[in-house]
């Protein structure tokens, strides 16, 4: 700092000097073909004696040029003789290389310039950023709540060009070992009850979650790796084979746990009940079939072992009407899955695909992308698993023929559009996983016709409620959760296990 403004300025002189010299050579050159041209129309206004003026004006500048830098080189060398020394590191009464007031005025305005203009450039981005945010509010104040949640479901609508590689990850249920991770927690759990129950204790597991989170899967893997072809499926409209015998499944739990009771107390099986939710109807309601459910665990929980699933919200009435937990063993709740075990379920999938994932110029994504990518699905998916594969299979896009590319995570939520009335349909359709008019007239009675009727059809035409090919009414897998977290912000259910 106390040398470096002057070398600034000896520099600036060389520069000075330089230009000078190159503008009166120019001059003198144009004088010349002005004098040698067979072209011009005029004489020219200078003598054949006066080619030579700028180079002896550049001359006469050139001396003061050389006296000014003469001085400048002698002020150097005189601080750099007089300042520039180590050993005033190690003296306290001196000071290495002395900042002078006017250096530091000129440093400090340096400074200040490149520091305003940082501030300025940020402010520019800050005014910018708000004025795009404040063009999308206004965007969005236009759009009509069914509108919304039609954006919201489209946003999450795996793209139809890429079926080939996304319906590796929407295919739900037991789909083989190979694609079976994590749960290493939960299984060694259930492991050990399965010992239990061998060695002459209860066997009676519950399995809880959230929608997609795994329960039927987990069920099955256990079932499968523990009781091998010793299985018990029990779900209403199939068939039941037991001991030469068949029935014929419905709604009623407690004559099918019955039939199993007589031709089967001694097999030492599992029962495994899928999504208890599904055992209700006018005649047989879940709450009287849980009861029964429960006396059946009492009863015949020491030969045969019980492994039943059930949503969350289900959970938390049966056991505030039934004292529903105090009947199981054990329960294993799934809601949510480690980040790691969720990536390697991904890139298990997209490696049996056989594809490449690709940035938009078709360049191949790194392994560190990937992770940044799947990270970003982990948290917009909070932590479900089936959710998880829902929302990486809408993320994804079509490429080429052996390359797929990953699009924004950046999904619009449903809209704060439940009322009282509406979130008691939803209520009954998130908890009964699927229904139909006849089971919501028999619930609500005649205020379907006057009331729940015509929200019913509205929920049907945005999408948020969808009808099946055997008629029933379920809620749109894709914003199923989302619907659920939005009853329980409400207080209108509890559907998380917090």
């Amino acid at each position: 700092s106390e040398i470096i403004p002057i070398l600034y300025e000896i520099w600036e002189t060389a520069e000075l000097q330089h230009n000078s010299l190159r503008m009166a050579l120019a001059n003198i050159r144009n004088r010349v073909l002005i004098l040698t041209s067979d072209t011009q129309e005029e004489p020219p206004n200078f003598a054949r004696e006066d080619v030579s003026q700028p180079l002896l004006s550049f001359l006469r500048k050139f001396v003061d040029w050389q006296q000014q830098q003469d001085v400048q080189f002698a002020v150097l060398t005189q601080r750099l003789d007089k300042e520039f020394w180590l050993s005033h590191l190690f003296q306290g009464q001196r000071r290495f290389l002395p900042i002078p007031l006017q250096s530091a005025i000129q440093q400090l305005r340096l400074n200040q310039d490149a520091w305003w203009s940082g501030i300025r450039q940020w402010v520019r981005r800050r005014l910018s950023s708000i004025e795009r945010f404040h063009r999308n509010v206004a965007l969005e104040e236009r759009l009509s709540i069914s509108e919304k949640i039609v954006r919201s479901i489209e946003q999450r609508t795996a793209e139809p060009q890429n079926q080939q590689y996304t319906s590796i990850f929407l295919t739900k249920g037991y789909i083989g070992e190979s694609f079976w991770v994590g749960r290493k927690q939960e299984e060694q759990r259930f492991r050990k009850l399965v010992q239990q129950w061998r060695n002459g204790y209860r066997g009676a597991v519950l399995l809880s979650g959230t929608r997609l989170s795994g329960k039927s899967l987990f069920g099955d893997m256990m079932a499968n790796r523990y009781f091998s072809d010793n299985i018990i499926r029990l779900r209403p409209g199939t068939s039941l084979a037991l001991a030469g015998r068949t029935l014929e499944v419905q709604d009623d739990l407690q004559a099918t746990l019955s039939f199993i009771q007589k031709y089967a107390l001694q097999s030492k099986a599992i029962v495994w009940i899928d999504d208890l939710e599904l055992w209700t109807s006018p005649d047989h309601p879940l709450g009287r079939n849980a009861r029964l459910l429960m006396q059946h665990i009492d009863a015949s929980s020491t030969h045969l072992f019980f492994l039943v699933s059930v949503g969350n919200a289900y959970v938390q009435q049966l056991d505030f009407s039934l004292g529903w937990r105090k009947v199981f063993q054990a329960e294993i709740n799934l809601d949510q899955m480690p980040l790691d075990d969720i990536r390697q379920a991904i890139l298990i999938r997209h490696g049996a695909t056989h594809k490449y994932l690709v940035d938009e110029q078709g360049h191949e994504l790194s392994a560190s992308d990937i992770r940044r990518h799947i990270k970003r699905v982990y948290r917009a998916a909070h932590a479900n698993i089936g959710e998880a594969l829902n929302e990486w299979a809408a993320y994804t896009r079509y490429h080429g023929r052996d390359t797929v590319s990953l699009g924004a995570v950046s999904y619009s939520g449903l809209p704060d559009f439940l009322h009282p009335n509406l979130a008691l349909l939803l209520k009954v359709l998130i908890s009964d996983k699927r229904t139909n008019e006849y089971r919501l007239r028999k619930h609500f009675g005649e205020a379907f016709n006057t009331h729940y009727r015509s929200m019913l059809q509205r929920l049907l035409s945005s999408g948020l409620v969808r009808r099946g090919l055997d008629g029933w009414l379920e809620i749109n897998e894709l914003i199923v959760n989302e619907v659920g977290y939005q009853l329980e912000s409400g207080r209108y259910l509890h559907y998380t296990s917090n």
